[in-house]
């Protein structure tokens, strides 16, 4: 084994421990302020006090059922939609163009989709007067549902995209139609189930962010009952410090909410299974399809205006001078608002891609070399060539994509306090440092997926013939691989920066409030009075991820025609 290969395989420990340490020690790291342990703040003795002043808080029955509605919720209707068009888009060839008008909300940050959808919903112009006091969590529903039907839908695009399974399922797919079956009902029964088992993960981890989330429910929810995330947030923020045991024992009930909602949601995949079976086994050849059809349709419309609405009405605001209410249009124009917002968002701007851009470089580096790792090894190559050539998943595979989604799978909330903890413990004056890393914990999983694929396609025999003629395994590796996925790694680079743009509250926790950036600034003065302000944050918020995409594929196309020259 060479040293670049020794090298590969060592990241590749280091990319496992690297998502599941931290995980596992922050968790620890509120398991002792919880059971009332924390001698930084003169608690030196395991009692149950927090456990009691937990569940001593005024309407904690309504703070949880809130919580578990909202996330089951989003994660349900998100399900659906995303089920919807993807079937249309799947059946119907016309349709398949207009899936990249979800695009746009895939790379939008969460906080900017809820600030812009409480500058629609609030007691202003258009649509906000339509829309009553919200003690439901209506709207921290209806913004989840805008952020996860993308991610669900383009996970679910992802895997059918998959040679060898899209050559099988479209084999199952034309047969149900040449035996009369509707469109829509022949993708229910026949490609569907396969389809599931491939998300299942990305569902559960849309299902564990729907309940922990901090940005959509503290912009967006009631300020009579807040969600248990929020709750737990503020608890952490307040100015009396013994108020952090009690929150830590709201981590760790918030964790076993998520595992037992996520159980439920298991349970009924076996009740709902068993009255599907009975669906696919019967012989009505049109089941489904007008209610499919319908929801797909009105859903792709729906997110076309929706997103019309949100960019123009922000745009709007953010050149506003005054907009009273039940006026159509603002008073008058000016640019004051940007001139303000520009000069003030120098420093977060600055350091947003900063971080942006290191932890993506960072990941997808180390994903790069764990994938070649795992194409060196041998008995993992080989597990990974049956898979391509069937379709299937090994057991490999899905123990490493179980590691990859352990960060998406546990509550934010649970964990990064702990870990916050651990890393002012370690290294308590190197800020920047524990916020890369806060960052890479969440960046580097989508980076990874977004790479495996193409790279795992890769045919071995261009490695051997480079090897045969003299080449090094890293210089197969520089030459030779890397140019075949050029545009899968400015992707995965866009994506990562995607995600290290949003992130909020390992942001807001790892820097102590020290290191603003873009989003936490804007959820900041989500608080204020001035929402014009707050819409210039919002419109840079989102146009980050926008040009760093755009900035990719033109780097991707540029290199594609110049080795075509």
């Amino acid at each position: 084994m060479s040293p670049f290969e020794r090298f590969s395989h060592a990241v590749k420990q280091a990319m496992i421990i690297l998502l599941v340490f931290p995980v596992l020690a922050g968790t620890f790291g509120v398991i002792l302020p919880a059971a009332g342990f924390f001698p930084a703040l003169g608690f030196n003795t395991v009692d149950t006090q927090a456990i009691h002043a937990f569940f001593a808080t005024p309407e904690l029955v309504s703070i949880i059922g809130l919580t578990l509605l909202t996330g089951v919720g989003a994660t349900l209707f998100s399900l659906v939609i995303s089920i919807a068009l993807v079937a249309v888009v799947y059946c119907y060839r016309p349709f398949s163009s207009t899936k990249r008008l979800l695009a746009p909300l895939l790379v939008l940050p969460h906080g900017a989709v809820a600030l812009a959808l409480i500058f629609l919903l609030s007691p202003t112009p258009w649509i906000g007067e339509w829309f009553p006091y919200d003690n439901y969590g209506v709207s921290i529903i209806f913004a989840l549902v805008i952020k996860e039907v993308p991610f669900l839908f383009f996970m679910s695009q992802s895997v059918l995209a998959q040679s060898a399974l899209n050559k099988q399922l479209s084999g199952y797919y034309r047969t149900g139609l040449s035996l009369g079956y509707t469109p829509i009902t022949a993708f229910l029964k026949l490609v569907l189930p396969s389809l599931y088992q491939r998300i299942r993960l990305p569902v559960f981890a849309v299902l564990a962010y729907a309940i922990s989330c901090v940005e959509i429910p503290l912009v967006l929810g009631s300020n009579n009952i807040p969600t248990l995330s929020v709750a737990i947030v503020h608890w952490f923020n307040n100015v009396d410090l013994a108020l952090r045991l009690p929150a830590s024992v709201g981590a760790i009930v918030l964790m076993l909410l998520c595992i037992v909602a996520l159980l439920l949601w298991r349970g009924s995949e076996q009740i709902i299974g068993h009255y599907y079976q009975r669906f696919v086994l019967n012989l009505n050849r049109a089941g489904g399809q007008l209610p499919l059809l319908i929801l797909g349709t009105v859903s792709l419309i729906g997110f076309t205006i929706l997103i019309l609405a949100l960019v123009s009405f922000t745009g709007v605001l953010s050149f506003a001078t005054y907009w009273t209410s039940g006026s159509v249009l603002p008073q008058g124009i000016t640019g004051l608002n940007w001139s303000v917002g520009l000069a003030a968002m120098q420093t977060p701007l600055l350091n947003s891609l900063i971080l942006a851009l290191c932890t993506s470089c960072v990941a997808v580096v180390v994903s790069l070399l764990a994938l070649e790792s795992e194409v060196k090894n041998e008995v993992t190559s080989k597990v990974v060539s049956r898979l391509m050539k069937r379709g299937g998943s090994s057991g490999y595979e899905k123990r490493f994509t179980l590691i990859l989604f352990i960060p998406l799978l546990v509550p934010g909330v649970a964990f990064l306090f702990g870990l916050v903890w651990l890393q002012q413990l370690v290294f308590p004056e190197r800020l920047w440092l524990s916020v890369g890393l806060s960052h890479l914990i969440y960046v580097l999983p989508y980076v990874f997926f977004s790479l495996a694929h193409s790279y795992r396609q890769i045919d071995p025999r261009y490695g051997q013939m480079a090897q045969s003629l003299g080449y090094s395994p890293f210089r197969v590796f520089i030459h030779v691989k890397l140019p075949l996925v050029f545009p899968s790694i400015a992707f995965a680079f866009a994506m990562g920066c995607a995600i290290s743009l949003s992130q909020y509250l390992p942001t807001l926790l790892s820097s102590g409030g020290q290191i603003a950036t873009v989003t936490t600034e804007a959820i900041a003065l989500a608080a204020g009075s001035s929402k014009r302000l707050n819409a210039v944050y919002v419109i840079v918020q989102g146009l980050l991820p926008l040009v760093i995409f755009m900035a990719a594929w033109a780097i991707a196309q540029s290199f594609y025609a110049r080795k075509t020259k």
